[in-house]
């Protein structure tokens, strides 16, 4: 049984024919998307689609035609039936096939033609190229550049090729060279540049693995971590600047490190300088003139003494100073001096490329958080701060937070709650009154004094050292889950916040931190 025989029909008539691929009887149809008019006798021109040359972009695609190449077929063939004869249908045929069988070897060689051109011309055009940029090189050698140039061909002089002034290859004469002379030595020494900043850049990453351990050890230091100050800044103090970005020739390792570790404190007071000045200035804006701290006087011995002027009030320790944060808490919370330095919220990430080569490569390699004020707002000094002050027997506009600490007093209302004068303050500020305090008495103050280690441990969050090691505050456990995490992944089935994998730590900007405690007294029942 032969095979069906794949032929194509084409509607030969004055309206739009549409040619389609019949598999012989099947109702399998292939439509051709090509259409055009035909004009002749109204009924069907049925040929064998093999003497038509067809093309697939895949497997899958629709047969396409050559709208020329059928046109031409479609009418030699509707002469010759029209004529009919048989034997010059039958040739007319046999040469259409021959024809369609040739094309593939065809279209190869011209495939094979056109990529044998296409390099020929990539080729004339690379050697062109090379040759104006082997003269550019000759020239700029007369210049005196023989020893960058030399650096520039492990990349194949890049910098050359690539710059914008390089323009179309050419033949280099005096002329073209008068051109580009000037932005060509502009491109050599940026490229100098360049490569002088990748150079230090490595050298500064090459010290960068061996004192990252020396700068994560600092950045736990007491001092640094009762601001949050983190390796970004540290990296970033002048002090440690100058050990880090010596010279090429000059060898650093932790042991450079030994007299910074001695005078890291004063360098932590150095950073603070910026900060300190910002927050006075913040609230001398944010205070009218009429509260802001006036000098104190002091009488001398004698009838003919003089007051004498005491030096001015540091304005961040009055007791009436309160900062809150705009973005995590708004009124409901306090900040005070100097926790308010260590507040998450008040710590960006800096996208700079740095003014130099050490800042860039501080700024790739770590990004540092610098401490900014835009969050920050102040708390002006209200009724209720006033009247705990006065009640402590100090001056609201004059006492410091120093002199109201020396006093060792709380206070208690009819709740049962007894608080420090500065929870007291931050209690009344936030609910908008004023309490009717009264100091606590001295059993009051033993048995507050009692509670406060239990009251520490609920306050403080922690990390398991076994586990994670020391790790920065904000990113430890709440007592609670720190009793989990001994329960679940150690196995202990009565942990203890005191157990020896748990290290505790208080964030610096808390209310615990500044002295903004309460606590609830037990019940005491008095037995006639």
């Amino acid at each position: 049984m032969q095979p069906p025989r794949k032929v194509i029909r084409i509607a030969t008539s004055d309206a739009t024919g549409v040619m389609s691929e019949d598999l012989d009887a099947t109702s399998n149809n292939l439509k051709s998307n090509s259409q055009r008019k035909v004009s002749g006798p109204k009924d069907l021109l049925e040929m064998p689609v093999d003497i038509i040359s067809e093309s697939r972009a895949s497997t899958y695609d629709r047969a396409k035609y050559l709208r020329s190449e059928m046109e031409e077929v479609v009418d030699k063939w509707d002469k010759l039936l029209k004529l009919g004869d048989e034997d010059a249908l039958a040739m007319f045929i046999g040469k259409c096939i021959l024809r369609v069988q040739r094309a593939p070897m065809h279209v190869a060689r011209c495939i094979a033609w056109s990529r044998e051109h296409a390099q020929a011309v990539i080729a004339e055009k690379t050697a062109l190229k090379n040759k104006y940029l082997k003269a550019i090189v000759s020239r700029l050698q007369e210049l005196g550049w023989g020893d960058e140039l030399d650096c520039m061909k492990t990349c194949d002089y890049a910098p050359i090729r690539e710059h914008k002034h390089f323009g179309t290859p050419q033949e280099l004469t005096d002329s073209v060279w008068q051109t580009i002379r000037d932005n060509m030595n502009q491109c050599m020494e940026k490229a100098r540049e360049d490569r002088l900043v990748r150079e230090r850049m490595q050298v500064l990453q090459g010290r960068w693995v061996t004192l990252e351990v020396t700068l994560k050890a600092l950045s736990g230091l007491p001092e640094a971590r009762a601001y949050a100050i983190g390796i970004g800044e540290i990296v970033l103090m002048p002090e440690i600047r100058q050990i880090i970005d010596a010279p090429d020739d000059v060898s650093v390792d932790q042991a450079s490190f030994a007299e910074v570790r001695a005078k890291f404190g004063d360098m932590v007071e150095r950073w603070k300088t910026d900060p300190v000045t910002q927050l006075r200035e913040l609230i001398m804006r944010a205070r009218p003139a009429s509260v802001q701290p006036k000098p104190k006087e002091t009488k001398r011995k004698g009838l003919r003494s003089k007051a004498k002027a005491q030096p001015e009030i540091d304005v961040l320790e009055l007791a009436t100073t309160r900062f809150h944060c705009s973005h995590c808490n708004g009124e409901s919370k306090g900040l005070y001096w100097p926790g308010v330095l260590a507040h998450a919220c008040l710590r960006s990430t800096v996208y700079s490329e740095g003014k130099d080569t050490y800042e860039r490569f501080v700024y790739e390699k770590h990004r540092p958080c610098v401490w900014h004020m835009d969050r920050l707002r102040v708390g002006e000094p209200s009724e209720a701060a006033k009247v705990v002050i006065r009640l402590c027997g100090k001056d609201p506009e004059q006492a410091t937070v120093e002199e109201m600490n020396a006093l060792n007093v709380m206070l208690v209302r009819g709740d049962g709650e007894i608080r420090t004068w500065r929870n007291a303050i931050l209690f009344d500020d936030i609910h908008g009154y004023v309490s009717r305090w009264s100091l606590a008495t001295t059993d009051q103050l033993a048995m507050a004094q009692k509670l406060l280690p239990d009251i520490e441990m609920q306050r403080s969050r922690y990390s398991c050292v076994s586990c994670y090691g020391m790790r920065p505050w904000h990113h430890a456990w709440w007592n609670d889950d720190a009793l989990r995490h001994l329960r679940q992944t150690h196995g202990l089935a009565k942990p203890s916040l005191d157990h020896k994998f748990l290290v505790r730590t208080l964030a610096p900007d808390s209310l615990f931190v500044a002295g903004a405690i309460k606590m609830k007294l037990p019940t005491v029942n008095v037995i006639d």
